[in-house]
This record gives C-alpha cells, sequence and structure tokens, in this order.
C-alpha cells in the first residue's frame, strides 16, 4: 500500500487551537482529492473543521504538497482478472469487484483512521468498496451523473445497487432530484431521508464588474469538447439565426478543449461562421471570468449521450448565472431545477435547432438578470451546499447509531 500523508492528522485544529474534531471523515474515489473542483472544496472545507483523509483506489497524479491528506490504494485496474470482468460487466452478464489485496488494504485504511462516516464520491465506485468491505459504519454514497442515468441500462447494475441501497447503514445523496428521478423509474427505491444536494459554487469568484453591454453582442460557452455538450446544434442554431435576422454583428466564444474541438472547428467553416466563433482554448477559473463578465447570454445546449448518460446541473451553467448572464440551455436531466424558463432563460428540447435558433434572437434582447445571481445565493452557494452536507453527515452518524442499538 502506497501512502502519502500529506497533512498531520490534527494540524487544523491544533493550529487554530480549536477543539479536536468531532467527525472522522474518510472519503473513498477512483479519482484523486484534486481531479474536479467539486471535490477538492468539499475535501478541502472538511479538512478545516473536521479530521478528513481521502482514499483513493486507483494511482492518480502526484499531490505531493496538497493540503489534504491522502491514501492510494492502488487497485489492480490493470490485471487480466479486471478486463475480463469489464468485458462480462459490459456485456450485462456478471460483474465483481471483489480483490483480496485491494480488500486487505481498504481494511487496513479503515482500521487506521476509524472515520465515523465513510463518504464515497461516485455511487458506481463504491462497489469497489462494497464488494471487498463488511461494514457497519454509515456510508454516504453519492450520485453526480453517469451512475443513476447511463449505467442504469444494465439490469445487472441497477439490480446490485438496489441491494446496495436497501442496507440500513447506506445514505444516497443526488446531485440534482432528476438523477433520484431516474433511479425511482428503473423500480430502485430511495431511502425517504436521502439528499438532493446541488454543488456549490464559490460565489466571491463569480460577480459581474461590468455592466456595460458589450459592442458586439456575444454568446459564450465553457465547456470540454464533447458531443454530451451540444456544440454541434449550437453552431448549427447559431448559423439559422444569423440568416434568419441578417445579422453579422454577433459573435460566439466556446471556450475548452477535448475530443471533439477540431470537428467543431471544421463545422465553423462550412457553416460559413468563419470569423464569427472564436475558440480560446482552455482556461482557468480567473481567466473564464473576463469572458462572462463581457458577454451577452450564457449558452449550453445539453445532450443525453448514446448510451444514455446525463450529466445533472453543469457547473458552468450556475457560474455564469452568478455572473447575471441569461442562459440558453436544455430540458436536460437537473438543469430546469436551476433555470426557470423565461426568468433566468430559455430552453428548448435537446437537438431542437430551429427554437434554439429562435431564442437565440430572443436572449439577445434581454440584458444582466440580477434575480439569476439571486436564485444562485439561495440555491447554488457553496456556504449553503456545505451547511447542508454537515447537517446531513451529522444526520447519518446520529441514525446509523440508533440502528446498532
Amino acid at each position: 500500500m502506497q501512502v502519502r500523508f500529506l497533512l498531520r492528522p490534527h494540524y487544523f485544529w491544533s493550529v487554530q487551537g480549536a477543539n479536536p474534531p468531532y467527525m472522522k471523515i474518510l472519503y473513498l474515489s477512483d479519482h484523486g482529492p484534486y481531479a474536479s473542483t467539486f471535490i477538492r472544496q468539499d475535501v478541502e472545507q472538511f479538512a478545516r473543521t473536521q479530521q478528513a483523509h481521502y482514499g483513493c483506489f486507483v494511482a492518480d497524479k502526484d499531490y505531493s504538497g496538497k493540503t489534504i491528506a491522502s491514501t492510494t490504494l492502488d487497485y489492480p485496474v490493470a490485471s487480466l482478472k479486471t478486463r475480463i470482468l469489464a468485458r462480462l460487466e459490459n456485456a450485462d452478464i456478471y460483474f465483481s469487484l471483489r480483490d483480496r489485496d485491494f480488500a486487505r488494504r481498504l481494511q487496513g485504511l479503515i482500521d487506521s483512521q476509524q472515520p465515523d462516516i465513510i463518504h464515497i464520491q461516485f455511487a458506481y465506485e463504491g462497489f469497489k468498496f462494497f464488494d471487498n468491505i463488511e461494514t457497519t459504519l454509515p456510508v454516504v454514497v453519492n450520485f453526480r451523473g453517469y451512475d443513476a442515468s447511463s449505467k442504469l441500462r444494465y439490469k445487472r447494475y441497477a439490480e446490485k445497487l438496489k441491494q446496495v441501497l436497501s442496507r440500513p447503514n447506506v445514505f444516497p445523496v443526488f446531485v440534482c432530484e432528476a438523477l433520484r428521478g431516474n433511479l425511482e423509474q428503473h423500480g430502485i427505491s430511495v431511502r425517504p431521508d436521502h439528499l438532493i444536494l446541488y454543488t456549490g459554487i464559490q460565489l466571491h469568484r463569480f460577480k459581474k464588474t461590468n455592466y456595460s453591454p458589450p459592442a458586439i453582442p456575444t454568446f459564450v460557452q465553457v465547456s470540454s469538447f464533447e458531443l454530451k455538450k451540444g456544440h454541434e446544434i449550437t453552431l448549427r442554431a447559431f448559423a439559422k439565426m444569423l440568416a434568419a435576422t441578417g445579422r453579422r454583428d454577433v459573435r460566439m466564444i466556446l471556450i475548452g478543449t477535448g475530443p471533439t474541438l477540431e470537428a467543431t472547428k471544421e463545422l465553423v467553416v462550412a457553416l460559413g461562421l468563419s470569423g464569427l466563433v472564436d475558440f480560446p482554448g482552455k482556461k482557468g477559473h480567473d481567466e473564464i471570468i473576463p469572458y462572462l463578465d463581457n458577454a451577452t447570454a450564457f449558452v449550453h445546449h445539453s445532450l443525453t449521450a448514446a448510451n444514455g448518460n446525463m450529466e445533472g446541473i453543469p457547473n458552468a451553467v450556475i457560474e455564469a448565472m452568478a455572473m447575471e448572464l441569461p442562459v440558453l440551455t436544455t430540458y436536460h436531466a437537473g438543469i430546469p431545477e436551476a433555470v426557470e424558463p423565461g426568468v433566468n432563460g430559455l430552453l428548448c428540447a435537446e437537438g431542437d435547432i430551429d427554437t434554439y435558433a429562435l431564442q437565440m434572437a430572443e436572449i439577445l434582447t434581454w440584458g444582466y438578470k440580477k434575480e439569476n445571481r439571486e436564485r444562485v445565493e439561495r440555491q447554488f452557494s457553496f456556504e449553503k451546499h456545505v451547511q447542508k452536507l454537515e447537517s446531513f453527515y451529522k444526520f447519518v452518524m446520529s441514525e446509523n447509531q440508533k440502528q446498532r442499538k
């Protein structure tokens, strides 16, 4: 077992002079603690007030010098057995993630950390835990997208998930109501004390400062270049809107990188949009904010992938709303839980180019929307997110203690 202690267990409370932490939290995932912003900010926050440790199932990047204590458990993802089981799983025949050496290392981590609560970051990854460990400790399982959408196509996965969620010590968390509904539609009951926990954003970072309309009306999208992000639909709707209105004074800025980037650039040329669409490449949060601050509206045509994968509520949509931008997006997964049509923006069916083009022309007349930031403050701030999660941890621990008496 490769162990990297990047933070002394009592670092925060000993330095700050506070009492010892009242919760010991063990986070588990295939992904490292710094692989995703939404994971990092949660774990860092709780490491400041509780005793938090992060177990990474699969070797990830080197996080030397970072502030989160972590342990790499080295699940054998490249072994012949694992590859065979993965093929069987994809054929919906059988799968088990049991591995004796991994189970020993994982149990050793639990014994050394003695957590009060275990939080598994992605539900599907949780099978690496449940197939290898028997415990009465309370376990929080997060559903963030594919684990409550495309994976449900597999009967064996759904059956196994149903068994896991029937355990009295397992408590589910969903990033939006729509994902919880997906489970119910597949006959998987969800305990009534589950939590809907929207991803929180750092409001102080996303704050509009420029209220002067841009000299050139500008749409902006921030996302990776993948089919499910809808770049092709956006560009075809953009071309249709320009042709219908006769305008050539509108710009589209598509920020990010990914596998469909080159094909998207080729589509720009094919649609006669050269000079009207910019590709600034991948940008960090601080670099993105000026683009949002100088845009007219935000676009994000989320699509359900061919395999049924959904993405919950894209963080980029919430960040744009915090910057008071009106949003053009789709009736996809949890997006309608954030964007009220006619109030915060306009929504259309996935792939509906005609309606999307009409909405592009309409939203250019809207102006900025203080209501969007107010909604984010009420529903999607990181502070409220942390308060809800901490309250849920306390509830889960209390309920688990009652069950064990």
